[in-house]
């Protein structure tokens, strides 16, 4: 219903629109009486799409409308100012058809501009956004790897205290990794979970494991090292 009654605004908008051109300026040609109606109908459009349709998409976590909204305003605003002053001085002054229509064309580039201008700076916005979402990914898929490795350790009551220190502090040297999208710095993040899965099933094994286990944690001590450059 509610949908029914936005469709039915916006349609009693635009005759609203044509209905006035054409009882209340009946001076004008018909031409650029036309060209008014479809001008004035441009702007009109623009207002109906920021009163009845969202903003900003919540549905996406980018939120790229906020970044696109200023720009997006600024050349709508510029474009509805020009264009209503456009038209004053055209009924004023009584220009021509012609220069009516080019004058009215120059306005419409400020808002297709504009609008390029609103879409490439949204797409920064989420490009952004992806780019930080993959360093909290790395991040995040570290701490869980670390996480699990200590969760191991408390239930492998046989491991040495060697060991046990060693495997606690890869889990603290692990909070002070820097996030990186460099592709060798993911290759290794994954390397190091990957790792650290296999060392979790040789724990719930210990002791037979011992030496494998102990070569185990060296790999993921020195792939650790390697990774913290980034």
């Amino acid at each position: 219903m509610k949908t029914f009654y936005k469709i039915l605004t916006v349609l009693i908008g635009y005759g609203l629109i044509v209905a006035s051109f054409i009882l209340l300026f009946t001076w004008l040609p018909d031409d650029i009486r036309i060209l008014d109606i479809v001008v004035t109908s441009i702007i009109y459009t623009q207002l109906v799409e920021f009163l009845f349709f969202p903003l900003i998409d919540l549905e996406k976590k980018a939120h790229k409308e906020v970044g696109m909204m200023g720009i997006h305003l600024a050349a709508i605003n510029t474009y509805a100012g020009v264009a209503i002053v456009i038209m004053a001085v055209g009924m004023i002054w009584e220009l021509s058809f012609t220069w009516q229509l080019l004058l009215q064309l120059g306005a419409l580039l400020i808002l297709i501009i504009g609008r390029v201008a609103t879409l490439h700076s949204g797409e920064k916005v989420e490009a952004v956004y992806h780019q930080e979402q993959v360093l909290r990914g790395g991040k995040q898929q570290l701490k869980a790897a670390a996480e699990s490795m200590m969760d191991a350790i408390v239930r492998s009551s046989e491991l040495s205290p060697v060991l046990v220190s060693r495997i606690r502090q890869m889990a603290e040297d692990v909070r002070y990794v820097s996030p990186s999208t460099d592709a060798e710095a993911l290759n290794l993040e994954l390397q190091f979970t990957r790792l650290s899965d296999d060392l979790k099933v040789m724990l719930r094994q210990s002791p037979q494991n011992n030496d494998q286990i102990t070569e185990t944690v060296s790999q993921l001590e020195y792939i650790l090292a390697k990774r913290k450059k980034y």
